[in-house]
């Protein structure tokens, strides 16, 4: 064999082992697209969701509020709480009600996909409240951060943690507690619970969640550990599974 033909040769067997030592490293072209579309599908979906938040918000539109949330949801202003959308309208309504009108705008959205099924996006918002002939100013602008967690349901992409982060406030910000008194609203007590980070099994399977863990000031601290990982548990929870075990309470959550 000559020397140009055994380079031949040799550089077909390098070649062909090659191939072999990575069967599975191409896609094929359909099949990236398809996942491609996939994902601009998804986000474009996300996005609408966490909008759907703010927009119904401002418009009354309640429906539109509640089909964005998950049965379950962390809700953050400062103290995470465990609720449902009702509990979140519920609150919602008479206050922001109260203003003759609000806009919440948001951009700068970043989603990120930690699962297939559960993603976090995180943005700017800009929060304008208005109340005609407050003393003090008619406006209160205030800007900060988003933090939201979807999960994917049979009906779409629902939040399933909603975690705002304040920022720079301009105008009335006197605005919030006359908005208060113009609904006849208090200010809402603090939680009985923590909402803690868990992870715990059911029914054979290894969940992890968010559930509420209650607080007792007159009781010591227990801890116990499901699946590796501590829990803290007061009060009457304390001694036993976490509220949630079942599933039924527990909310995804994203590390």
């Amino acid at each position: 064999m000559t020397p140009t033909g055994a380079r031949v040769v040799l550089g077909a067997a390098a070649m062909a082992l090659a191939a072999c030592a990575h069967p599975s490293s191409a896609v094929e072209p359909g099949a990236q697209e398809n996942l491609m579309q996939n994902e601009t599908r998804d986000r474009a979906a996300i996005l609408e969701t966490i909008h759907n938040v703010a927009r119904g918000a401002d418009l009354r539109q309640w429906d539109t509020v509640r089909a964005a949330f998950a049965e379950r949801v962390v809700l953050d202003y400062g103290v995470p709480e465990l609720l449902t959308p009702e509990e979140i309208v519920s609150r919602w309504k008479p206050l922001l009600s109260a203003f003759d009108s609000t806009q919440h705008t948001i951009r700068d959205e970043q989603v990120s996909f930690v699962e297939p099924d559960l993603a976090r996006v995180r943005s700017l918002f800009l929060a304008t409240h208005h109340l005609a002939g407050a003393a003090g100013g008619e406006l209160w602008t205030l800007g900060g951060r988003y933090e939201h967690e979807l999960a994917r349901a049979a009906s779409g992409w629902k939040v399933t943690r909603m975690r705002m982060i304040p920022g720079e406030s301009t105008g009335n910000a006197a605005l919030l507690e006359r908005a208060r008194e113009r609904a006849g609203l208090a200010a809402p007590p603090p939680p009985a619970y923590r909402v803690e980070h868990v992870r715990f099994p059911s029914q054979g399977a290894d969940l992890v969640g968010l559930a509420p863990a209650r607080s007792d000031a007159h009781r010591p601290f227990r801890g116990r550990r499901h699946s590796g990982r501590r829990e803290a548990i007061r009060g009457r929870d304390a001694g036993r599974s976490p509220r949630g075990v079942d599933g039924r309470n527990a909310v995804p959550f994203l590390r």
